[in-house]
Parts: structure tokens; sequence; C-alpha cells
């Protein structure tokens, strides 16, 4: 048996060309294996959010539903008009029992009702909501007990 001297640039060429996967050699081209497209298929496309919800810029603002934008343009005509005021977005709600914070609960919005009566004003936390997830609902069921606050879903 004879001995062959290789460089190391012939070494590294080699390693380049041929790698072992599970036990046998095989040739590596160039890039990572691509996943063969079935005929008539297009390429793989980003999956989807589960709930097929699509993130939305409005206002400078970054939505993660079109619904939560189109009402943040009718809370903001309703501040024009003066039947709100103090629109804040994404306030945070902390839920706390015996000194120990629980969990935070994150609304879309926020704002100072006026009501029918003019010396009536009332503090609103408000959620778009297109599916009500269980842990949505004992977060809500846990803000109310801790807090008092009713949120309201649209």
């Amino acid at each position: 048996m004879t001995t062959r001297w290789l460089s190391e640039e012939a070494i590294a060429a080699h390693q380049r060309l041929y790698a072992k996967d599970k036990g046998r050699i095989v040739r590596v081209l160039d890039g990572p294996a691509k996943k063969p497209v079935a005929k008539g298929k297009k390429a793989a496309t980003p999956k989807p959010s589960k709930y097929r919800n699509e993130k939305v810029m409005e206002d400078g603002h970054k939505f993660d539903s079109r619904k939560e934008a189109r009402r943040y343009k009718q809370l903001l005509l309703l501040q024009a008009a003066g039947e709100i005021t103090d629109l804040k977005l994404q306030p945070v709600i902390r839920c706390v029992v015996n000194g120990e914070l629980v969990c935070s609960y994150v609304a879309d919005f926020f704002y100072i009702d006026r009501g029918p009566l003019v010396a009536v004003f009332k503090d609103t936390y408000e959620d778009c909501k297109g599916y009500k997830t269980p842990i949505y609902r004992l977060k809500r069921k846990l803000v109310k007990a801790c807090t008092g606050i009713e949120i309201l879903e649209t």
C-alpha cells in the first residue's frame, strides 16, 4: 500500500466537494440542498399567521390587524369630534394579588368617553378581537377581579 501526500489546498477542495452523511460519502453541491417543487406548484411562501391577521402600519403605528387599524381611525374621528379624549395605544393593566404581580394585560386602546351626559366621564379600555382565545378570556376575568376594569370588546 502506498501513501499519497496531498497538499492542504487539495484536502480543502476535497472536503468542499464530499461530506459524510450517515457513514456514506456523498457529493456536496454548492449551497444547501433545496427541496424540489412539484410540477404546477409555486415555491413555498411564508406561513400565514395563526389567526390569519395581517400586520398594518397606520399613522406611524403598527397594528396587529386591519380591524384594529380601522378602529383606531374611528377613535381618532371621535376624538376630533370631542366625543372622547385622551386616546392612548397599548395601555398596560397590571393584575396584582396580595402584593404579587400575577400578570400584565395589554389592551389595544384607552380613552375617556364623554358619555351621553356632559358631566359623566368614563375610563374605557378597549380590545379589538376577531377570535377570543382561552388565554384572553382568562386574563379578561382576572383584570375584572383584580382591578374592577371591564374591557370593551369590538
